[in-house]
Protein backbone atom coordinates (compact mmCIF):
# COMPACT_ATOMS: atom_id res chain seq x y z
CA UNK A 1 0.00 0.00 0.00
CA UNK A 2 1.39 3.15 -0.70
CA UNK A 3 2.23 6.12 1.75
CA UNK A 4 0.10 9.23 1.30
CA UNK A 5 2.18 12.20 -0.20
CA UNK A 6 2.89 14.55 2.15
CA UNK A 7 4.84 18.03 2.65
CA UNK A 8 6.27 19.88 4.97
CA UNK A 9 3.56 22.95 6.65
CA UNK A 10 4.99 25.19 9.23
CA UNK A 11 7.30 24.71 11.56
CA UNK A 12 7.37 26.22 15.16
CA UNK A 13 10.57 26.35 16.70
CA UNK A 14 9.82 26.22 21.00
CA UNK A 15 12.12 29.20 22.84
CA UNK A 16 10.27 29.02 26.40
CA UNK A 17 7.56 28.03 28.74
CA UNK A 18 6.09 31.59 29.58
CA UNK A 19 2.91 29.53 31.42
CA UNK A 20 1.63 26.19 32.45
CA UNK A 21 -1.73 24.85 33.97
CA UNK A 22 -2.88 21.45 35.19
CA UNK A 23 -4.58 21.29 31.36
CA UNK A 24 -1.53 22.78 29.17
CA UNK A 25 1.18 24.57 28.71
CA UNK A 26 1.65 28.07 26.82
CA UNK A 27 5.15 28.57 24.58
CA UNK A 28 6.86 30.94 22.92
CA UNK A 29 8.07 29.79 19.87
CA UNK A 30 9.11 31.12 16.33
CA UNK A 31 7.29 30.41 13.61
CA UNK A 32 8.98 29.31 10.31
CA UNK A 33 6.26 29.27 7.51
CA UNK A 34 8.55 29.13 5.05
CA UNK A 35 10.02 31.23 2.12
CA UNK A 36 12.16 33.14 4.60
CA UNK A 37 8.74 34.52 6.75
CA UNK A 38 9.01 34.24 10.48
CA UNK A 39 7.58 35.50 14.05
CA UNK A 40 7.28 35.30 17.07
CA UNK A 41 3.89 33.68 18.16
CA UNK A 42 2.56 32.18 21.64
CA UNK A 43 1.61 28.29 21.28
CA UNK A 44 -1.34 27.23 23.95
CA UNK A 45 -0.75 23.39 23.59
CA UNK A 46 -3.31 21.00 25.61
CA UNK A 47 -1.68 17.86 27.30
CA UNK A 48 -2.12 14.84 26.14
CA UNK A 49 -3.19 13.46 29.61
CA UNK A 50 -5.56 16.01 29.91
CA UNK A 51 -7.52 14.36 26.71
CA UNK A 52 -9.31 12.06 30.04
CA UNK A 53 -10.99 15.76 31.05
CA UNK A 54 -13.42 16.35 28.28
CA UNK A 55 -14.01 19.74 29.52
CA UNK A 56 -10.29 20.35 28.78
CA UNK A 57 -10.19 20.33 25.37
CA UNK A 58 -14.02 21.94 24.77
CA UNK A 59 -12.82 24.56 26.45
CA UNK A 60 -9.82 25.37 24.76
CA UNK A 61 -11.33 25.02 21.52
CA UNK A 62 -14.33 27.11 22.31
CA UNK A 63 -11.55 29.99 23.46
CA UNK A 64 -9.99 29.78 19.66
CA UNK A 65 -13.50 30.19 18.27
CA UNK A 66 -14.77 32.98 20.31
CA UNK A 67 -11.11 34.91 20.35
CA UNK A 68 -10.98 33.99 16.34
CA UNK A 69 -14.26 36.44 15.84
CA UNK A 70 -13.28 38.97 17.91
CA UNK A 71 -10.74 41.86 16.73
CA UNK A 72 -10.28 44.53 19.08
CA UNK A 73 -6.79 45.75 20.15
CA UNK A 74 -7.42 45.40 24.18
CA UNK A 75 -7.98 41.23 23.02
CA UNK A 76 -5.46 38.76 22.35
CA UNK A 77 -5.71 38.05 18.85
CA UNK A 78 -5.94 34.27 18.20
CA UNK A 79 -4.20 32.88 14.74
CA UNK A 80 -5.03 29.91 14.45
CA UNK A 81 -6.77 26.49 16.13
CA UNK A 82 -4.86 23.18 15.12
CA UNK A 83 -4.77 19.91 16.08
CA UNK A 84 -1.35 18.14 16.62
CA UNK A 85 -1.76 14.42 16.24
CA UNK A 86 -4.07 13.71 19.60
CA UNK A 87 -3.58 17.06 21.36
CA UNK A 88 -4.95 20.91 20.09
CA UNK A 89 -3.09 23.47 20.09
CA UNK A 90 -4.53 27.13 19.76
CA UNK A 91 -1.60 30.18 18.16
CA UNK A 92 -2.03 33.23 19.19
CA UNK A 93 -0.21 36.63 19.46
CA UNK A 94 2.83 37.05 21.07
CA UNK A 95 2.22 39.56 23.86
CA UNK A 96 5.47 40.83 25.50
CA UNK A 97 5.34 42.25 29.19
CA UNK A 98 3.48 41.03 31.97
CA UNK A 99 0.27 40.79 33.92
CA UNK A 100 -1.70 43.03 36.34
CA UNK A 101 -0.87 40.73 39.24
CA UNK A 102 2.63 40.04 38.43
CA UNK A 103 2.53 43.99 38.15
CA UNK A 104 1.45 44.62 41.70
CA UNK A 105 3.43 42.13 43.35
CA UNK A 106 6.43 43.90 41.91
CA UNK A 107 5.39 47.19 42.86
CA UNK A 108 4.66 45.78 46.50
CA UNK A 109 8.09 44.26 46.68
CA UNK A 110 9.66 47.39 46.08
CA UNK A 111 6.64 49.50 48.30
CA UNK A 112 5.67 51.50 45.06
CA UNK A 113 2.05 52.51 44.21
CA UNK A 114 0.25 52.35 41.18
CA UNK A 115 0.31 55.17 39.48
CA UNK A 116 -3.20 56.72 39.11
CA UNK A 117 -3.47 57.93 35.88
CA UNK A 118 -2.24 54.60 34.45
CA UNK A 119 -4.70 52.56 36.49
CA UNK A 120 -7.88 54.53 35.09
CA UNK A 121 -6.15 54.03 31.44
CA UNK A 122 -6.45 50.32 32.33
CA UNK A 123 -10.20 50.37 33.00
CA UNK A 124 -11.20 52.21 30.13
CA UNK A 125 -9.11 49.84 28.19
CA UNK A 126 -10.66 46.79 30.31
CA UNK A 127 -14.29 48.14 29.31
CA UNK A 128 -13.53 48.65 26.06
CA UNK A 129 -12.52 45.64 25.27
CA UNK A 130 -15.84 43.93 27.04
CA UNK A 131 -17.91 46.36 25.04
CA UNK A 132 -16.43 45.08 21.84
CA UNK A 133 -16.76 41.67 22.99
CA UNK A 134 -20.88 41.87 24.06
CA UNK A 135 -21.56 43.71 20.87
CA UNK A 136 -19.57 41.37 17.99
CA UNK A 137 -21.31 39.32 15.64
CA UNK A 138 -20.59 35.81 14.25
CA UNK A 139 -19.57 35.09 10.41
CA UNK A 140 -23.83 35.10 9.98
CA UNK A 141 -24.17 38.40 11.41
CA UNK A 142 -26.23 37.10 14.70
CA UNK A 143 -24.71 38.72 17.94
CA UNK A 144 -22.73 36.91 19.95
CA UNK A 145 -23.32 38.21 23.27
CA UNK A 146 -19.89 37.29 25.14
CA UNK A 147 -19.60 37.76 28.83
CA UNK A 148 -16.03 36.81 29.94
CA UNK A 149 -16.75 36.42 33.53
CA UNK A 150 -13.30 36.32 34.96
CA UNK A 151 -12.16 39.59 35.00
CA UNK A 152 -9.11 39.56 37.14
CA UNK A 153 -5.48 41.50 37.31
CA UNK A 154 -3.66 38.19 36.21
CA UNK A 155 -5.98 38.06 33.20
CA UNK A 156 -5.26 41.52 32.12
CA UNK A 157 -1.86 42.05 30.54
CA UNK A 158 0.35 44.89 29.71
CA UNK A 159 2.83 45.28 27.24
CA UNK A 160 6.05 47.21 27.26
CA UNK A 161 4.59 50.18 25.19
CA UNK A 162 1.27 50.10 27.43
CA UNK A 163 -1.14 48.37 25.75
CA UNK A 164 -3.32 46.32 27.55
CA UNK A 165 -4.75 42.85 26.33
CA UNK A 166 -7.55 41.37 27.99
CA UNK A 167 -6.80 37.25 28.24
CA UNK A 168 -8.23 34.10 28.92
CA UNK A 169 -11.93 33.99 27.20
CA UNK A 170 -12.27 30.44 28.25
CA UNK A 171 -15.22 30.65 30.59
CA UNK A 172 -16.95 32.97 28.64
CA UNK A 173 -20.46 32.71 28.41
CA UNK A 174 -21.59 33.41 24.90
CA UNK A 175 -24.39 32.92 22.08
CA UNK A 176 -22.29 30.74 19.82
CA UNK A 177 -23.89 27.81 17.93
CA UNK A 178 -20.26 26.08 17.54
CA UNK A 179 -19.99 26.51 21.28
CA UNK A 180 -18.86 23.02 22.82
CA UNK A 181 -18.46 23.20 26.53
CA UNK A 182 -22.07 23.93 28.50
CA UNK A 183 -20.87 26.56 30.52
CA UNK A 184 -24.60 28.21 30.66
CA UNK A 185 -25.71 26.10 33.83
CA UNK A 186 -22.20 25.83 35.89
CA UNK A 187 -21.98 27.72 38.47
CA UNK A 188 -18.91 29.45 40.26
CA UNK A 189 -16.93 30.05 36.95
CA UNK A 190 -14.62 32.28 37.35
CA UNK A 191 -12.64 33.86 40.97
CA UNK A 192 -14.13 34.76 43.80
CA UNK A 193 -12.92 37.58 45.33
CA UNK A 194 -13.88 39.28 41.83
CA UNK A 195 -17.25 38.03 41.67
CA UNK A 196 -20.54 40.46 41.86
CA UNK A 197 -22.90 39.30 44.62
CA UNK A 198 -25.24 37.51 41.75
CA UNK A 199 -23.15 35.63 40.68
CA UNK A 200 -21.83 34.11 43.68
CA UNK A 201 -25.82 33.34 44.39
CA UNK A 202 -26.04 32.15 40.71
CA UNK A 203 -29.05 34.38 40.06
CA UNK A 204 -27.49 36.17 36.86
CA UNK A 205 -24.20 36.07 34.88
CA UNK A 206 -24.59 38.92 32.51
CA UNK A 207 -22.39 41.66 31.50
CA UNK A 208 -23.46 43.99 35.00
CA UNK A 209 -20.81 41.03 36.73
CA UNK A 210 -17.79 41.93 34.09
CA UNK A 211 -18.41 45.74 35.33
CA UNK A 212 -17.99 44.56 38.76
CA UNK A 213 -15.23 42.50 38.39
CA UNK A 214 -13.46 45.11 36.79
CA UNK A 215 -14.30 47.93 39.12
CA UNK A 216 -12.91 45.47 42.13
CA UNK A 217 -9.66 45.50 39.58
CA UNK A 218 -9.01 48.99 39.50
CA UNK A 219 -9.94 49.14 43.29
CA UNK A 220 -6.65 46.45 43.79
CA UNK A 221 -4.60 48.82 41.50
CA UNK A 222 -5.65 51.94 43.80
CA UNK A 223 -5.32 49.77 47.21
CA UNK A 224 -2.49 47.97 45.89
CA UNK A 225 -4.50 44.93 47.69
CA UNK A 226 -7.63 43.03 46.63
CA UNK A 227 -11.02 44.28 47.21
CA UNK A 228 -12.10 40.72 48.39
CA UNK A 229 -15.35 38.52 48.41
CA UNK A 230 -18.35 40.51 49.11
CA UNK A 231 -21.00 39.33 51.62
CA UNK A 232 -24.29 38.68 49.63
CA UNK A 233 -26.66 40.42 51.73
CA UNK A 234 -27.52 43.35 50.59
CA UNK A 235 -27.14 45.50 53.39
CA UNK A 236 -23.71 43.58 54.54
CA UNK A 237 -22.76 44.23 51.20
CA UNK A 238 -23.13 48.00 51.30
CA UNK A 239 -21.35 48.16 54.80
CA UNK A 240 -18.56 46.38 52.98
CA UNK A 241 -18.14 48.16 49.93
CA UNK A 242 -18.61 51.76 51.84
CA UNK A 243 -15.41 50.58 54.06
CA UNK A 244 -13.37 50.28 50.34
CA UNK A 245 -14.19 53.71 49.15
CA UNK A 246 -13.30 54.90 52.40
CA UNK A 247 -9.84 53.54 51.85
CA UNK A 248 -9.89 55.01 48.46
CA UNK A 249 -11.04 58.17 49.69
CA UNK A 250 -7.86 58.32 51.67
CA UNK A 251 -5.40 57.10 49.70
CA UNK A 252 -6.65 59.65 46.80
CA UNK A 253 -7.23 62.23 49.78
CA UNK A 254 -6.44 65.40 48.11
CA UNK A 255 -6.87 64.25 44.92
CA UNK A 256 -9.53 66.00 41.85
CA UNK A 257 -10.51 63.19 40.65
CA UNK A 258 -11.12 61.55 44.39
CA UNK A 259 -15.16 62.40 44.60
CA UNK A 260 -16.15 61.46 40.85
CA UNK A 261 -14.01 58.22 40.71
CA UNK A 262 -15.48 57.11 43.92
CA UNK A 263 -19.11 57.93 43.42
CA UNK A 264 -18.76 55.93 39.80
CA UNK A 265 -16.55 52.57 41.87
CA UNK A 266 -19.41 52.75 44.67
CA UNK A 267 -21.94 52.30 41.32
CA UNK A 268 -19.92 49.99 39.48
CA UNK A 269 -19.67 48.07 42.66
CA UNK A 270 -23.62 48.14 44.01
CA UNK A 271 -25.53 44.76 45.18
CA UNK A 272 -28.34 45.38 42.44
CA UNK A 273 -26.98 44.46 39.19
CA UNK A 274 -29.52 47.12 37.33
CA UNK A 275 -27.69 49.83 39.45
CA UNK A 276 -24.32 49.48 37.40
CA UNK A 277 -23.42 51.67 34.53
CA UNK A 278 -22.32 49.61 31.67
CA UNK A 279 -18.89 48.97 30.39
CA UNK A 280 -19.43 51.80 27.94
CA UNK A 281 -20.20 54.07 30.67
CA UNK A 282 -17.70 52.92 32.76
CA UNK A 283 -14.78 53.50 30.26
CA UNK A 284 -16.29 56.67 29.00
CA UNK A 285 -15.47 57.75 32.80
CA UNK A 286 -12.70 56.25 33.24
CA UNK A 287 -11.09 57.73 30.52
CA UNK A 288 -12.30 61.25 30.95
CA UNK A 289 -10.84 61.48 34.58
CA UNK A 290 -7.47 59.65 33.29
CA UNK A 291 -6.97 62.77 31.47
CA UNK A 292 -6.96 65.11 34.51
CA UNK A 293 -4.79 63.86 36.48
CA UNK A 294 -1.43 64.08 37.03
CA UNK A 295 1.66 61.46 37.32
CA UNK A 296 3.07 59.02 34.64
CA UNK A 297 0.55 57.69 31.81
CA UNK A 298 0.46 54.29 31.04
CA UNK A 299 2.46 54.64 28.25
CA UNK A 300 5.22 55.81 30.81
CA UNK A 301 4.84 53.56 33.34
CA UNK A 302 5.27 50.48 31.07
CA UNK A 303 8.23 51.90 29.54
CA UNK A 304 9.60 52.28 32.49
CA UNK A 305 8.60 49.78 34.98
CA UNK A 306 6.85 46.27 33.18
CA UNK A 307 10.25 45.95 31.21
CA UNK A 308 12.10 45.44 34.81
CA UNK A 309 9.18 43.43 36.49
CA UNK A 310 11.17 39.64 36.16
CA UNK A 311 13.91 41.05 37.54
CA UNK A 312 12.14 42.20 40.52
CA UNK A 313 10.18 38.84 41.46
CA UNK A 314 13.65 37.11 40.05
CA UNK A 315 11.29 34.55 37.42
CA UNK A 316 14.20 33.25 35.56
CA UNK A 317 13.24 32.49 31.75
CA UNK A 318 12.64 28.71 31.26
CA UNK A 319 14.43 27.49 28.25
CA UNK A 320 12.53 25.00 25.67
CA UNK A 321 13.69 23.33 22.59
CA UNK A 322 12.56 21.21 20.27
CA UNK A 323 10.43 21.67 17.05
CA UNK A 324 6.87 21.24 16.11
CA UNK A 325 6.32 20.66 12.62
CA UNK A 326 2.99 20.05 10.86
CA UNK A 327 2.55 17.69 8.02
CA UNK A 328 -0.03 17.98 5.83
CA UNK A 329 -1.19 14.98 3.64
CA UNK A 330 -2.38 14.43 -0.12
CA UNK A 331 -3.88 11.20 -0.25
CA UNK A 332 -6.82 10.84 2.47
CA UNK A 333 -10.05 12.08 0.72
CA UNK A 334 -11.48 12.50 3.93
CA UNK A 335 -9.61 15.47 4.85
CA UNK A 336 -7.91 14.12 7.96
CA UNK A 337 -4.13 15.49 8.94
CA UNK A 338 -1.39 14.50 10.84
CA UNK A 339 1.67 16.45 12.46
CA UNK A 340 4.83 14.98 13.24
CA UNK A 341 8.04 16.36 15.01
CA UNK A 342 11.86 16.36 14.44
CA UNK A 343 13.65 14.38 16.55
CA UNK A 344 15.17 17.18 18.81
CA UNK A 345 11.52 18.34 19.79
CA UNK A 346 10.38 17.33 23.43
CA UNK A 347 8.01 14.54 23.57
CA UNK A 348 4.75 16.85 22.68
CA UNK A 349 2.66 14.40 20.73
CA UNK A 350 2.00 11.33 19.69
CA UNK A 351 2.83 9.66 16.59
CA UNK A 352 1.99 10.50 13.03
CA UNK A 353 -1.76 9.44 12.27
CA UNK A 354 -1.01 8.71 8.11
CA UNK A 355 -4.42 8.99 6.15
CA UNK A 356 -5.75 5.53 4.51
CA UNK A 357 -4.84 4.30 0.99
CA UNK A 358 -8.11 5.42 -0.96
CA UNK A 359 -7.82 2.45 -4.10
CA UNK A 360 -6.55 -0.29 -1.57
CA UNK A 361 -9.68 -0.77 0.06
CA UNK A 362 -13.86 -1.29 -0.86
CA UNK A 363 -16.16 -2.78 -3.38
CA UNK A 364 -15.67 -1.71 -6.88
CA UNK A 365 -19.10 -0.48 -8.09
CA UNK A 366 -19.19 -2.89 -10.61
CA UNK A 367 -18.68 -5.49 -7.76
CA UNK A 368 -21.75 -4.11 -6.33
CA UNK A 369 -23.78 -4.42 -9.25
CA UNK A 370 -22.56 -7.85 -9.70
CA UNK A 371 -23.25 -9.31 -6.42
CA UNK A 372 -27.13 -7.96 -6.64
CA UNK A 373 -27.89 -9.14 -9.31
CA UNK A 374 -26.78 -12.51 -8.48
CA UNK A 375 -28.20 -11.91 -4.96
CA UNK A 376 -31.48 -11.42 -6.79
CA UNK A 377 -31.26 -13.82 -9.26
CA UNK A 378 -30.74 -16.75 -6.35
CA UNK A 379 -33.80 -15.35 -4.42
CA UNK A 380 -36.18 -16.40 -7.61
CA UNK A 381 -34.17 -19.54 -7.19
CA UNK A 382 -34.38 -20.25 -11.56
CA UNK A 383 -31.13 -21.87 -12.69
CA UNK A 384 -32.06 -20.02 -15.98
CA UNK A 385 -32.45 -16.69 -14.26
CA UNK A 386 -28.90 -17.34 -12.79
CA UNK A 387 -27.07 -17.63 -16.37
CA UNK A 388 -28.95 -14.78 -17.43
CA UNK A 389 -27.63 -12.53 -14.19
CA UNK A 390 -24.34 -13.75 -15.15
CA UNK A 391 -24.56 -12.44 -18.58
CA UNK A 392 -26.03 -9.47 -17.45
CA UNK A 393 -23.69 -8.82 -14.87
CA UNK A 394 -20.18 -9.78 -16.85
CA UNK A 395 -21.82 -7.83 -20.04
CA UNK A 396 -23.24 -5.00 -19.24
CA UNK A 397 -21.23 -3.88 -16.04
CA UNK A 398 -18.82 -1.18 -16.58
CA UNK A 399 -15.82 -2.01 -17.74
CA UNK A 400 -13.76 1.40 -16.72
CA UNK A 401 -12.28 2.11 -12.97
CA UNK A 402 -13.50 4.84 -11.80
CA UNK A 403 -10.88 7.88 -12.47
CA UNK A 404 -9.16 8.39 -9.23
CA UNK A 405 -9.43 11.37 -6.61
CA UNK A 406 -7.57 14.22 -7.39
CA UNK A 407 -5.14 14.18 -4.62
CA UNK A 408 -6.02 17.84 -2.89
CA UNK A 409 -4.32 19.02 0.60
CA UNK A 410 -6.41 17.91 3.91
CA UNK A 411 -4.62 20.83 6.52
CA UNK A 412 -7.19 23.32 6.89
CA UNK A 413 -6.63 26.37 9.11
CA UNK A 414 -9.37 25.98 11.90
CA UNK A 415 -9.58 29.78 13.68
CA UNK A 416 -13.36 28.88 13.40
CA UNK A 417 -14.66 25.36 13.62
CA UNK A 418 -18.29 24.95 12.90
CA UNK A 419 -19.67 21.44 13.91
CA UNK A 420 -23.51 21.11 13.06
CA UNK A 421 -25.75 22.94 15.50
CA UNK A 422 -26.58 20.73 18.38
CA UNK A 423 -30.32 21.96 19.53
CA UNK A 424 -30.20 22.41 23.10
CA UNK A 425 -32.75 23.17 25.40
CA UNK A 426 -34.07 27.02 25.70
CA UNK A 427 -32.96 28.69 28.36
CA UNK A 428 -36.71 29.40 29.57
CA UNK A 429 -37.45 25.14 29.69
CA UNK A 430 -33.79 24.62 31.22
CA UNK A 431 -33.23 27.01 33.86
CA UNK A 432 -29.92 27.39 35.50
CA UNK A 433 -29.07 25.72 38.69
CA UNK A 434 -29.46 27.92 41.39
CA UNK A 435 -27.36 27.73 44.47
CA UNK A 436 -28.95 28.05 47.78
CA UNK A 437 -27.55 31.15 49.51
CA UNK A 438 -25.23 31.47 51.80
CA UNK A 439 -26.62 32.19 55.05
CA UNK A 440 -24.87 35.11 56.45
CA UNK A 441 -26.03 35.94 60.17
CA UNK A 442 -26.97 39.54 61.39
CA UNK A 443 -24.83 40.57 63.98
CA UNK A 444 -26.16 39.35 67.41
CA UNK A 445 -26.10 40.47 71.05
CA UNK A 446 -23.51 38.97 72.94
CA UNK A 447 -25.93 36.95 74.54
CA UNK A 448 -26.83 35.43 71.36
CA UNK A 449 -25.22 31.82 69.68
CA UNK A 450 -22.29 32.76 67.79
CA UNK A 451 -23.25 32.82 64.11
CA UNK A 452 -21.72 30.19 62.25
CA UNK A 453 -18.82 30.85 59.23
CA UNK A 454 -19.42 30.92 55.64
CA UNK A 455 -18.48 27.48 54.47
CA UNK A 456 -15.33 27.56 52.41
CA UNK A 457 -15.15 26.58 48.65
CA UNK A 458 -12.71 23.79 49.45
CA UNK A 459 -12.98 21.29 52.38
CA UNK A 460 -10.23 20.83 54.29
CA UNK A 461 -9.60 17.33 55.35
CA UNK A 462 -6.34 17.82 58.19
CA UNK A 463 -5.65 20.92 60.69
CA UNK A 464 -3.24 23.43 59.51
CA UNK A 465 0.22 23.19 60.71
CA UNK A 466 0.85 25.07 63.66
CA UNK A 467 3.58 27.69 63.57
CA UNK A 468 7.05 27.80 65.05
CA UNK A 469 6.96 29.92 68.41
CA UNK A 470 8.46 33.50 67.38
CA UNK A 471 7.92 32.70 63.26
CA UNK A 472 8.92 35.58 61.43
CA UNK A 473 6.27 37.66 58.75
CA UNK A 474 6.21 36.77 55.56
CA UNK A 475 4.49 39.62 53.82
CA UNK A 476 2.61 38.24 50.42
CA UNK A 477 2.53 34.59 48.76
CA UNK A 478 0.37 33.48 45.71
CA UNK A 479 -0.79 29.55 46.05
CA UNK A 480 -2.50 28.66 42.31
CA UNK A 481 -4.22 25.39 41.95
CA UNK A 482 -4.73 26.16 37.92
CA UNK A 483 -8.59 25.25 36.94
CA UNK A 484 -9.41 24.04 40.17
CA UNK A 485 -12.91 24.69 41.71
CA UNK A 486 -12.62 25.81 45.39
CA UNK A 487 -9.20 26.50 46.92
CA UNK A 488 -8.29 27.26 50.52
CA UNK A 489 -4.73 28.12 52.53
CA UNK A 490 -4.25 28.14 55.94
CA UNK A 491 -0.90 29.47 57.16
CA UNK A 492 -1.03 29.60 61.27
CA UNK A 493 -3.70 32.05 62.18
CA UNK A 494 -3.96 33.55 58.09
CA UNK A 495 -6.62 31.73 56.08
CA UNK A 496 -7.15 32.75 52.33
CA UNK A 497 -9.72 31.62 49.90
CA UNK A 498 -10.21 31.75 46.17
CA UNK A 499 -11.27 29.47 43.15
CA UNK A 500 -8.02 28.59 41.75
CA UNK A 501 -5.79 30.87 43.60
CA UNK A 502 -5.42 32.67 46.65
CA UNK A 503 -3.40 35.10 48.01
CA UNK A 504 -2.05 35.29 51.52
CA UNK A 505 -0.67 38.50 53.49
CA UNK A 506 1.45 38.88 56.75
CA UNK A 507 0.80 35.62 58.15
CA UNK A 508 3.63 33.10 60.17
CA UNK A 509 6.53 31.55 57.68
CA UNK A 510 6.10 27.93 57.77
CA UNK A 511 4.13 24.84 56.99
CA UNK A 512 0.64 25.48 55.34
CA UNK A 513 -2.13 23.37 54.96
CA UNK A 514 -3.17 23.66 50.96
CA UNK A 515 -6.93 22.24 50.68
CA UNK A 516 -8.00 21.93 46.84
CA UNK A 517 -11.45 20.82 44.69
CA UNK A 518 -10.22 19.91 41.11
CA UNK A 519 -12.21 17.75 38.89
CA UNK A 520 -14.62 17.39 41.59
CA UNK A 521 -12.38 15.56 44.16
CA UNK A 522 -10.94 17.17 47.45
CA UNK A 523 -7.55 16.78 47.75
CA UNK A 524 -4.86 18.63 50.43
CA UNK A 525 -1.57 19.04 51.16
CA UNK A 526 1.05 20.66 53.12
CA UNK A 527 3.40 23.06 51.64
CA UNK A 528 6.70 25.18 53.11
CA UNK A 529 6.24 28.78 52.59
CA UNK A 530 9.00 30.63 54.17
CA UNK A 531 9.54 33.64 51.78
CA UNK A 532 7.65 35.63 49.52
CA UNK A 533 7.04 33.14 47.03
CA UNK A 534 4.09 31.86 44.28
CA UNK A 535 3.48 28.18 44.99
CA UNK A 536 2.01 26.59 41.76
CA UNK A 537 0.76 23.15 42.65
CA UNK A 538 -0.88 20.51 40.33
CA UNK A 539 -2.94 17.53 41.07
CA UNK A 540 -0.87 14.54 39.84
CA UNK A 541 -0.80 10.57 40.71
CA UNK A 542 -4.27 11.03 42.60
CA UNK A 543 -2.31 13.51 44.86
CA UNK A 544 -2.30 17.53 45.46
CA UNK A 545 1.53 18.57 44.92
CA UNK A 546 3.17 21.82 45.64
CA UNK A 547 6.63 22.22 44.56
Amino acid sequence: MEQPASSSGRKFHLQQIIGEGAFGEVYLAEQDSGAGFRRKVAIKLLHSNAARSKEAGQRMRDEARILGLLSHRNIVTVLDLVRLGERWAVIMDFVPGADLEQVLDALDSDQASFPLAAALEIGSAVCAALQAAHSAVDGDGAEMRVVHRDIKPSNVRLTLDGEVKVLDFGVARVQLEARESATRGSAWLGTERYMAPERILCESDDTPGDVYATAATIVELILGKPLGRTPVLDERHEVFIGEAMDSVGSKLYGSAVAEPLIDILRQSLSANPDDRPSASELGAVFRRLARTVEGDTLVEFCQDFVSRVPDILDHKPRPASGVLSEVLTHADSTGRHSVSEDQSAPTLMPADFPGTDAGSSGISRRGVGMLAVLVGSLAFGGVALVGIALVIALGLGPTRRPPEPVPQPTYVPLPIERPEPVAEPEPVAEPEPVAEPVAEPEPEPVAEPVPQPEPDPAPVADPAPQPEPNAPRVRSALVAVPDAAGLRVVCGEVTATGTASARLRNFPAGDCRVSATYLGTSYSTVVRIDRRREVRCTVSGGQLRCP
